[in-house]
């Protein structure tokens, strides 16, 4: 088999595993929808600047995802594959990104290079969630992108590598926030760790134009926060520049998943599954097979710094959430690639096989009984054959259904001791509601269908006594 197919293999399997995860699974509540609705609201719309949820200004998550979703529905047509061709492109791009952080923090192992995206692609974490519908492995991308251009900047000196530093900094903030600084701010302290040999620039020299590139961040962000902010009122400002930062790292906003420090640390094992159960990396630790004086050495090293640094802060965030550390995967792949160095290329290849077999096997089989409890579509088919009907929700609503029916308006929100007055002010209008068997419900079930261990029904005014 020539070179080419050898290294088209890894995204043929991806691929694989992307088709699969159309055909057995739904979206996924309430992450994916929510997505997938507020991308549909910006396409439907034509806002481009201002994201939505149920048309109102969505501040929770910058645009970008949205954009990329955006623009293939323009090619495509508004559906879930067109999206999720953007996200196995993103997870493709997160593949490809890992081996050339490999060759140029290795670049005397191309067998390294050669194994990574194996050994990525073997990883459990990395293939749960690289075909969802999330911000993570977009994130991942930026760092990765940016840090290459970080280190082309250091080997040449040239200010224009700077300056697409700084562009993708701007663009990790547009995928999922400040929160890319988290990542990218280790390895410019690191930067006495990982310069390249022989030193073009002096250190000065190198931090000058890291504050270059950082001016050169504000620019795309710049591009479309003015807009947004122009378009909106103070309170978006409010919500998007503060609330999100601050309220995640107090954990004091709604949703920002506040757990104990150690929750990373008990976390990390899971991580590195299936590798940390290989006796080939466990001889390589105990032979002390990396020898952290040598170039390599240092290289991974500086990894392991990296990626620890990183979990070692978000410890300290008060909300935490397992995708947070997706973007320190590559980080961490490159370490267990080393540490695997003793293992064939063809046992590597058929542990990700495997991995990718039982967990296609697994959608499979839970698309018989585990993925019907979160499938919406009886509900959404519902809404999305009465257009013109107006919609209520009993209870909170996070877009669910915004997109799985192609809602052209709101739906309101509703509290349930006021059902008979909604129904009285909107005759013919429907009320959906999320409930348990034993809740009282607000009027006549016209459709229902079981959902996350309860049920989920559209509801007519009920006949009078």
């Amino acid at each position: 088999m020539n070179e080419r197919a050898n290294r088209l293999q890894p995204y043929a399997v991806l691929a694989i595993f992307f088709l699969a995860a159309l055909a057995f699974r739904p979206l996924l509540p309430v992450d994916e929808t929510r997505y997938l609705t507020v991308a549909w609201e910006m396409f439907q719309r034509g806002s481009f600047f201002v994201p939505t949820l149920n048309f109102f200004p969505y501040h929770h998550k910058p645009p970008l995802l949205f954009w990329l979703i955006d623009a293939s529905w323009a090619l495509f047509g508004p559906s879930r594959p067109a999206a999720l061709l953007v996200v196995f492109a993103i997870s493709s791009l997160s593949l490809h990104l890992t081996r050339r952080l490999a060759e140029t923090l290795l670049p005397n192992r191309p067998d390294i290079a050669s194994r990574v995206e194996w050994v990525m692609l073997g990883n459990a974490v990395f293939l749960l969630y690289s075909s969802l519908i999330l911000f993570d492995l977009l994130l991942t991308c930026c760092v990765l992108a940016a840090f290459l251009s970080l280190h082309a900047f250091a080997r040449s000196g040239r200010r224009r590598d700077a300056v697409v530093f700084g562009l993708l900094v701007g663009l990790g903030i547009l995928a999922k926030g400040p929160v890319v600084l988290v990542h990218l701010v280790w390895p410019v302290l690191l930067y006495l760790w990982w310069k390249p040999s022989p030193q073009v620039l002096t250190n000065g020299a190198f931090y000058r134009g890291v504050g270059l590139g950082l001016l050169a961040a504000l620019v795309p962000v710049a591009i479309w926060l003015g807009p947004a902010l122009l378009r909106t009122d103070g309170e978006f400002a409010r919500a998007l520049l503060w609330n999100q930062s601050a309220g995640r790292i107090s954990g004091q906003m709604e949703a920002s998943h506040p757990r104990p420090f150690y929750f990373y640390v008990v976390l990390l094992p899971v991580m590195l599954l299936p590798w940390l159960a290989s006796p080939t990396l466990w001889r390589a630790v105990r032979a002390r097979a990396i020898r952290f004086e040598t170039s390599e050495g240092r290289a991974i090293r500086f990894l392991l710094v990296w990626s620890g640094a990183v979990l070692a802060t978000f410890s300290l965030i008060s909300g935490k959430q397992p995708h947070y550390l997706v973007p320190i995967l590559p980080l961490v792949t490159i370490v267990l690639t080393v540490l695997l160095a003793d293992a064939t290329l063809r046992s590597i290849r058929r542990t990700a096989l495997a991995l990718a077999a039982g967990l296609v096997l697994f959608q499979a089989v839970a698309s018989l009984a585990l993925f019907p409890r979160y499938d919406l579509d009886p509900i959404a088919a519902f809404v999305r054959d009465h257009p013109e009907a107006r919609f209520g929700f009993v209870g909170g609503y996070q877009g669910e259904l915004n997109f799985l029916a192609r809602r052209t308006q709101p739906i309101e929100l509703v509290a349930l001791e006021h059902a008979d007055a909604w129904f009285n002010a909107y005759p013919g209008g429907y009320l959906i509601d999320f409930y348990k068997a034993t809740d009282p419900t607000p009027g006549r079930p016209v459709v229902t269908t079981n959902y996350r261990g309860g049920l989920a029904g559209v509801f007519e005014k009920s006949a009078a006594p």
